[in-house]
């Protein structure tokens, strides 16, 4: 018989949809300050005037955010030549040289530089960059690659009480996937009750930043929320917390539930 697994247990299912569903409603009422200074300061790079004719004073505009973001200091990135493995101790001086050029290979390969260099503009325009390292696992679960994507900063959310990512409770981050590219994904389960009858919609957030540029507010057609949380939870009712990998896809299905795989790969 195939071994038992939380997705099994409709009550720890439940419990673990009601945790994810309050920790994303909390996240997002503490946010929202944040975000709104994230909107005026993409409004500042797109040169987005919040007042115009000063009386006494010229109509010419010069969008200088704009021009370093996208000049000057894309300089600076370009001149990114990779990712370098410093030694730790005497005896690791050679050995980084080796894992240095594989983190070269690595970033050529798989388009590590792009990453970075979406981080740091988002960096630039935000105050904040984020970036999600992952491992591309194969079907023995054991080898693979390492993967670097850039995070929406209106995307990431985070545990209010946190001072610090080491010390946060939990992080969720927010995306739209169509049904087809949840099915790619092997560690996702349930996905026979998902109900996507109704077509995603972006956050308010996404969509006002949106509209500085001229896009009308749609809906994401086909496509579904879906809320992938990495923190605290405890599957039993006695238990203890531990650190576990919940999705919940279209706000009522849990597609996944783990303890962080990442955390048995540890060192």
């Amino acid at each position: 018989m195939p071994k038992e697994t939380y997705l099994d247990r409709l009550d720890v299912m439940e419990k673990a949809k009601a945790l994810v569903k309050s920790a994303y409603a909390c996240a997002s009422n503490n946010q929202n300050a944040a975000f709104e200074n994230f909107i005026k300061w993409y409004e500042l790079y797109r040169g987005v005037q919040s007042h115009k004719n000063y009386q006494g004073r010229a109509n010419l505009f010069v969008p200088e955010a704009y021009t370093n973001i996208e000049h000057v200091q894309a300089r600076v990135i370009r001149s990114f030549v990779g990712a370098k493995a410093l030694p730790e101790g005497k005896d690791d001086v050679e050995k980084s040289k080796g894992v240095t050029k594989l983190l070269d290979y690595q970033t050529r390969l798989y388009q590590f530089d792009r990453a970075f260099k979406d981080v740091s503009k988002d960096a630039r325009i935000y105050g904040t960059g984020f970036g999600k390292v992952s491992w591309s696992f194969q079907k023995n679960k054991k080898d693979g690659h390492p993967m670097i994507e850039a995070v929406d900063p209106l995307a990431y959310y985070f545990d209010p009480s946190a001072t610090s990512r080491q010390d946060s409770a939990f992080e969720i981050h927010r995306v739209e996937r169509t049904l087809s590219q949840l099915k790619k994904n092997p560690n996702y389960k349930n996905l026979k009750n998902l109900q996507i009858s109704q077509s995603a919609a972006k956050s308010a957030w996404e969509t006002r930043r949106d509209a500085v540029t001229g896009k009308a507010a749609l809906e994401i057609q086909g496509k579904i929320e879906v809320l992938e949380f990495w923190g605290k939870f405890a599957p039993e009712e006695d238990g203890d917390e531990e650190e576990f990998l919940i999705t919940l896809a279209g706000n009522e299905t849990v597609i996944r539930l783990e303890k962080n795989p990442y955390l048995e790969m540890a060192v």
